[in-house]
């Protein structure tokens, strides 16, 4: 007959960690770590993912499987899809300057606008 083991030589059960799936992610625009939030509402199953600094929005439809990496994943595939089909996408020029100013926003387009405006010699057309 055998004797029982101590305490101490039995295996003790460890509880494994569960992942945790982020919520907050890098905005493809403003490149901000942690500043696109994701809300999923399950009442309208529309996921929405916002950045608290450039104010880019995304919104999507979901079903009951989908979590806040599906949402972003899928916002990221569509901006490298508008980038391929042209750049029609993109909220902001990227032409290597500190300052990104909005696409259309152009010096010659203001200085047109401006001289546009001198031309009128003060009629008001109302």
């Amino acid at each position: 007959m055998g004797r029982r083991k101590g305490k101490s030589s039995q295996k003790k059960i460890v509880a494994s960690k569960k992942a945790v799936i982020p919520k907050s992610f890098k905005c493809p625009f403003c490149n901000n770590d942690e500043a696109v939030d994701c809300t999923m509402d399950w009442k309208r199953r529309v996921g929405e993912l916002k950045c608290r600094f450039c104010g880019a929005e995304y919104q999507m439809a979901i079903h009951y499987l989908h979590e806040p990496i599906d949402v972003y994943s899928e916002w990221i595939d569509d901006c490298e899809q508008a980038n391929a089909e042209g750049g029609g996408g993109a909220a902001y020029a990227d032409d290597g300057d500190d300052y990104d100013a909005p696409r259309g926003a152009s010096a010659s387009a203001s200085a047109k606008a401006a001289a546009a405006d001198e031309d009128d010699d003060g009629e008001d057309l109302f």
